[in-house]
């Protein structure tokens, strides 16, 4: 999972970043589930100097990315999946730079009403957004003799 730093930029922006900085590796339980906690993301820009700064300007679009969860899904016997999911609320959702959001990586977040969340620890009284994704790979291909 790759997340966004605090400060809105893209990890490969500004500057080089640590192996493993803002991103994390989970497993599922027996059911294929997981459950994390995590800062809501925020939109962040593109690199846009050189090149990718012209193209956009050429297009007359801003660098702006709307706010993802990225995943790669890997399960054995499968192809890794690689997507995201766009938070519904996100005012980028209309103007992303590289045309990433679709409907169907929209994803359906449910508000709740606080108490404890599926990882288990106590959120007290404060509600957290749980969102509803799938990802499925595909088989893998069967190997050559």
């Amino acid at each position: 999972m790759r997340l966004s730093v605090a400060q809105g930029i893209c990890l490969d922006g500004k500057r080089v970043q640590p192996d493993m900085n803002q991103r994390g590796i989970f497993t599922t339980d027996a059911k294929g589930r997981l459950s994390f906690r995590r800062v809501k993301p925020r939109h962040d820009p593109v690199p846009f100097a050189g090149p990718m700064g012209r193209h956009l300007g050429a297009m007359h679009r801003r660098p702006n990315r709307a706010a993802p969860i990225q995943f790669i899904v890997r399960a054995k016997g499968h192809e890794a999946a690689i997507t995201h999911v766009f938070l519904p609320d996100c005012p980028r959702l209309g103007v992303d730079a590289v045309f990433g959001v679709k409907d169907s990586l929209i994803g359906a977040f449910r508000q709740t009403g606080g108490g404890v969340p599926p990882n288990g620890r106590s959120t007290g009284t404060s509600p957290w957004p749980e969102p509803k994704a799938d990802a499925r790979g595909r088989p893998a291909p069967a190997a050559t003799p």
